[in-house]
């Protein structure tokens, strides 16, 4: 009786010990569950990260370059331009944030990296700083232009000194031919310039290299025209003024 009473003692404490220590373990699963719904981090969540920075990278650089365009008007050189000129470069940093500000929206709609990316390569064409080329090239096209307009009427002085002259009944045949060539030569170099001009004024942020070398071979050619136009002129005035001293007697 007395083994009996110890062999069920002991299967007691046995039994207690071992569901003792299950119940912890047990006690312990469901604070180490790994499951879908607690902690996911699938491929899903892991692309969504990726958009959503490379979004945010590309509204970045579009808030960078449409501060930049935003200076374009404080440059000195902005502030020196005549208004027509002026009005063209406002009016294309105007149309080139608009286009940003467009690019911008876009890449807030995308849906994958790769849509991104090919927003952000529109974005990297927009460069504000070529606008301090744009506008140099702008100057230099006045200049042209405000020299054309001296040596226009300086033909116009001569052609009325002819006329003057010739009312006098002196023969101003080899003048007005001097006057005639130099005209001639000075309208090819006013279309010269115009074109020069106008190129300039076409040039934006998103204006290409090419574009830009265009308009400035143009308007260095406008001005190499306006240099050799000097000699027909030079040829007038040395015509009126032989017309004009005394010969002889």
């Amino acid at each position: 009786m007395k083994r009996s009473i110890l062999a069920t003692a002991a299967l007691v404490a046995i039994t207690a010990g071992s569901v003792g220590l299950a119940a912890p373990a047990a006690l312990a699963k469901p604070g180490h569950q790994h499951g879908s719904t607690t902690h996911q981090h699938g491929p899903a969540t892991h692309g969504s990260h990726r958009l959503s920075n490379a979004q945010r990278q590309v509204q970045r650089e579009v808030a960078r370059k449409d501060s930049q365009l935003s200076r374009v008007l404080g440059f000195h050189g902005y502030t020196v331009l005549g208004a027509d000129d002026a009005a063209a470069v406002g009016a294309n940093v105007a149309a080139d944030q608009a286009a940003l500000a467009a690019l911008g929206d876009q890449v807030a709609a995308t849906t994958s990296v790769d849509e991104v990316r090919a927003v952000a390569r529109q974005v990297h064409a927009v460069r504000p700083p070529a606008y301090h080329l744009n506008i140099n090239d702008l100057r230099r096209a006045a200049r042209v232009q405000s020299t054309l307009a001296d040596v226009t009427t300086l033909l116009a002085d001569l052609s009325a000194a002819a006329d003057a002259l010739e009312a006098q009944g002196v023969d101003v045949t080899l003048l007005r031919a001097a006057i005639d060539a130099a005209t001639q030569v000075l309208h090819d170099v006013s279309t010269a310039a115009t074109t020069a001009t106008d190129l300039a004024r076409a040039l934006t942020a998103l204006s290409t290299h090419a574009d830009q070398h265009a308009a400035l071979d143009a308007t260095a050619s406008a001005a190499q025209a306006l240099a050799a136009s000097d000699a027909g002129v030079q040829a007038a005035q040395d015509a009126l003024a032989a017309l004009a001293t005394p010969v002889a007697p």
